[in-house]
């Protein structure tokens, strides 16, 4: 449920297609580290949420 709430939103703040290593999702808020495409030792972490 938490899932299918945030997913979409956070997948909409990558720059481009990234491999999904890890993800957190609550009632409120979720976040997701994702890995290079490229094979590089680079991560973004991108964090979305009701702001209360």
């Amino acid at each position: 449920r938490h899932l299918r709430r945030w997913l979409g939103s956070i997948i909409q703040e990558l720059d481009l297609p990234r491999p999904l290593v890890a993800g957190w999702f609550a009632a409120s808020s979720a976040g997701c580290l994702f890995s290079s495409a490229e094979g590089e030792p680079t991560y973004r972490y991108i964090e979305v949420g009701t702001e209360s």
